[in-house]
């Protein structure tokens, strides 16, 4: 009768959201809640890892795509007109101080994710996007925090600091090479920075020792773009230590660099803006292929999946696994699998 009652509260969809509700549990707090939330044994666990996709939005998407396919045309087109743009834009950074400086790149990291934060501002308190809300129901309950500058200060301070008295910054004669490797460069080491990161943040969900570095990263249960910043000193710090690490193993040309930190930081801000935009590349490609912010917002809401901040392939593929063998152990030594459920049902048993 419980099990029947669970089963039927996960199925009653939350208000204004396209994702299923939890299931009730008076017996959990709030408090309690936004600890399971970041430690990845919330009350329930998604059977689906995709948002459905808003009826609303398919019409524009589609123009979206239309646009897009557009822009490609024309870009294969004029080949040798962005080719020579890059190099270009090479010749006049190459000579320039602050091009030159050894903060530049992390001065570039701030200044791009104070733009980036002002634009989903914006959009937020200007534009009438409510119907684009990923989680409008938990948004009316959790207030707009705002844009914190002192991450960005404090960082500054650090890097800078360091640089100083570090100075190793290279910058080579050689131009980048043609526009389309530079996209491709910035392409890889995306998807490198995404995988480097997925064991981390996996690790800070299931660990019980390591949870607390994440804890505050989940006290929201609604997403704005401000939260990308919401995050302890360590937890931080993990992520731009592993932004460097991807930079440096790839060996990226400083203009690819420069730009690479301009979209990264663009992509980290989207997936914590709680908003579904039918020009975002996740609705432009495909949700299995970018995860984009109705999957953030759902790891945000549960704990359980969705690691990967931009791609969705180690979730799909790899974490079914890892969440069997997890379970396969626990039962091996007669204990309940807490921090990654296997099924629903088993999460409804809790309750």
């Amino acid at each position: 009768m419980a099990e029947t009652a669970a089963e039927t509260a996960r199925e009653t969809p939350l208000a204004g959201s396209p994702v299923g509700s939890r299931p009730a549990n008076p017996q959990m707090t709030r408090a309690t809640e936004e600890a399971s939330r970041c430690a990845g044994d919330g009350p329930a666990r998604s059977r689906q890892r995709h948002l459905p996709r808003r009826a609303k939005g398919k019409q524009a998407v589609t123009r979206v795509r239309a646009a897009w396919a557009a822009l490609l045309a024309l870009a294969f087109l004029l080949q040798r007109e962005l080719d020579d743009a890059v190099e270009a834009a090479w010749q006049s950074l190459r000579d320039s101080p602050v091009f030159q400086h050894d903060s530049f790149e992390p001065v570039i990291a701030t200044a791009s994710f104070a733009f980036w934060l002002f634009f989903f501002q914006f959009l937020d308190d200007f534009l009438p996007l409510h119907q684009y809300v990923i989680n409008p129901a938990e948004r009316r309950k959790d207030k707009h925090t705002g844009i914190p500058p002192r991450a960005g200060a404090a960082y500054l301070g650090v890097i800078m600091t360091y640089d100083y008295f570090f100075p190793r910054r290279n910058i080579p004669a050689s131009g980048p090479g043609s526009f389309a490797k530079v996209l491709l460069d910035i392409f890889i080491a995306l998807v490198v920075y995404d995988a480097l990161f997925f064991p981390i943040h996996l690790a800070m969900h299931r660990m019980p020792a390591l949870r607390f570095i994440h804890a505050r990263h989940h006290e929201s249960k609604a997403l704005y773009s401000t939260e990308v910043l919401r995050h302890s000193l360590v937890d931080g710090s993990l992520q731009v230590a592993v932004n460097i690490l991807t930079l440096n193993l790839l060996r990226l040309h400083p203009f690819t660099r420069m730009c690479y930190n301009i979209v990264i930081t663009y992509m980290l801000t989207e997936i914590h803006s709680g908003l579904d935009l039918p020009y975002m590349l996740h609705n432009v490609l495909s949700d299995r292929v970018l995860g984009g912010p109705p999957r953030h917002e759902e790891h945000h809401r549960f704990g359980t999946h969705n690691y990967q901040q931009f791609f969705t392939y180690l979730d799909d593929l790899v974490l079914p696994w890892i969440d069997s063998g997890f379970a396969m152990s626990r039962h091996a030594r007669g204990g309940a699998d807490v921090a990654a459920p296997a099924s629903r049902e088993a999460a409804a048993k809790v309750t």
